[in-house]
């Protein structure tokens, strides 16, 4: 029996670290949180994630000391780190000298939130659960609409192509519309 992937989030920013959970949740995976880094490393044997998602600035979560000492441990060499950071330009270059495979910045794009945590799970396609349509809906709606946009984005403009397919439940696809009424006869 195959281990179900996991993706843990650490920072110490309630709302932040809530959001990006709800996000991530869509994609079927386990999902686990810590406040700071010493709870991160603490909790880590045990839940055994694939992609931690950490905020290298927050001085409690001490991101750049983790992801230094996660590296140091046979189980943190193989997992895939997302630092969150302010300033590209600034910050890109520490944190993965620190240790990051990938940067993102706090106000990422939920479908972008996504699309990195799949690409280091190795995911290409994410149905959204029923009861997390229902237990998230706000959340699905911002992801289905980052979705929509950067489909649109893709056909017309040549942009930035679609790298994980994602689809309501049943197999529905989100470049419908997504309301109370949608699919009835009128």
């Amino acid at each position: 029996m195959q281990r179900r992937k996991g993706v843990m989030i650490i920072d110490e920013e309630p709302a932040r670290r809530k959001k990006y959970y709800d996000v991530v949740k869509l994609t079927g995976v386990n999902v686990s949180s810590a406040v700071d880094g010493t709870e991160a490393l603490g909790r880590l044997p045990r839940e055994k994630s694939n992609v931690v998602i950490v905020n290298m600035y927050t001085k409690s979560v001490g991101g750049f000391g983790f992801v230094k000492d996660l590296r140091t441990y046979g189980l943190g060499q193989k997992m895939k780190v997302i630092g969150v950071i302010e300033d590209f330009e600034a910050d890109a270059s520490s944190a993965k000298a620190a240790g990051a495979d990938e940067v993102m910045k706090p106000d990422v794009e939920p479908y972008e939130l996504i699309e990195l945590a799949c690409k280091h799970l190795g995911i290409e396609k994410i149905e959204i659960p029923k009861e997390q349509m229902q237990k998230r809906r706000e959340i699905v709606e911002e992801v289905v609409t980052n979705y929509r946009k950067r489909a649109q984005e893709s056909e017309r403009l040549g942009g930035r192509p679609i790298k994980v397919e994602l689809f309501l439940p049943g197999g529905k696809s989100p470049l419908l519309a997504l309301t109370e009424d949608a699919g009835k006869t009128r």
